[in-house]
């Protein structure tokens, strides 16, 4: 079972984050006043905010492999969307870093162990594809 799906590219129990931050922002326009405090009106919600840290290890798959999956789907910009393994459905994101340090490597330099931290920010359902569009002819009698 997968702890999460992103996209085509499923979290399962090994693969899973090590830490999950969420944050919401909220964004306010600061009114000037002569001898007064400025006053403070809302102007609308951020867009939400995740940051996953993953470990992939080779004791448990291919880490070069799963970065590279990470960073392919971020190359894309395109919203996924974010499905938990509960059926919980977050929405559309999209990937806006892929950090990861190496905290591991063989005598070759490969991959044994990296930390990545991934940040995705709120996005749009990506617009529906588009019928072709129709050729209408008109028949002369």
């Amino acid at each position: 079972m997968a702890w999460a799906v992103l996209g085509d590219v499923e979290f399962d129990l090994l693969t899973s984050p090590t830490g999950l931050e969420s944050s919401q922002g909220y964004t306010y326009a600061e009114h000037e006043r002569i001898g007064l405090k400025p006053r403070l009106q809302w102007v609308g919600d951020e867009l939400r905010q995740i940051r996953l840290q993953l470990q992939f290890m080779t004791a448990y798959c291919d880490p070069e492999a799963e970065l590279g999956k990470l960073q392919e789907l971020a190359a894309a910009h395109q919203p996924k969307r974010l499905v938990l393994g509960t059926g919980e459905d977050w929405g559309y994101w999209v990937i806006k870093s892929v950090r990861e340090t190496r905290t591991r490597t063989d005598g070759d330099g490969l991959i044994v162990a990296v930390d990545v931290e991934l940040e995705l920010i709120q996005a749009e359902a990506p617009a529906p594809a588009q019928p072709p569009a129709r050729l209408y002819t008109r028949l002369s009698r």
